[in-house]
């Protein structure tokens, strides 16, 4: 996650949207879960209107995005508790268009899970230079001794059946390798003046 946010920094991608979706309601499908309505219905839904939205405006700009689901410690019910589980997103998205963003999450939760309430999911532009520290702060589940190494304040984040970690592909780990094979630095010296927001 911290090598993406650093790429798409290479790359010159505002990663400058920060989502949360609480999923503290059951799906209304009860064969279905959470994890695969977020990846299939809403991460998918995301990513094509992205691409509509790079077509209208005739560019070619792949979807770019990170999303972490935690499932932490719950503080009401103690340690042994865990919850709601939820998940974290970083993107690239029109500033002009973040309440359209919300809207279209917002109608496909209440299509999916019962009593779904528009507070449960949150979205804010993300400061210009401050995208590192959202990344750090959405890391914050990572395992204590690369916390460390990173300098990172860990938290656990609780028990994930699953993918814990989504990448978009324009951020991933081939991505980054082609870029590197092509001559560029997929994780730069944000020190350095080329490199800075």
């Amino acid at each position: 996650m911290l090598h993406a946010e650093r790429f798409a920094s290479a790359l010159k991608r505002n990663l400058n949207v920060f989502l949360t979706i609480n999923f503290n309601t059951l799906p209304r499908d009860p064969e279905a879960n959470y994890y695969d309505i977020f990846r299939t219905k809403i991460w998918a839904n995301i990513r094509r209107r992205w691409n509509a939205h790079c077509k209208r405006q005739a560019i070619q700009r792949p979807f770019a995005a990170i999303a972490v689901f935690e499932n932490p410690p719950n503080r009401r019910e103690g340690p042994r508790h865990y919850g709601p589980k939820h998940v974290h997103a970083l993107l690239e998205w029109p500033a002009d268009q973040i309440e359209r963003l919300l809207y279209f999450i917002r109608r496909a939760m209440a299509k999916y899970f019962a009593r779904f309430r528009p507070s449960q999911v949150h979205a804010s532009e993300v400061a210009a230079g401050r995208t590192r520290r959202t990344t750090s702060y959405m890391a914050k589940g990572i395992d204590p001794p690369f916390a460390a190494h990173f300098y990172l304040n860990h938290a656990p984040q609780g028990h994930v059946a699953h993918r814990r970690i989504i990448i978009s592909r324009c951020l991933g780990h081939a991505a980054r390798a082609l870029f590197r094979r092509g001559g560029g630095n997929p994780l730069p010296n944000r020190r350095s003046p080329w490199a800075l927001y």
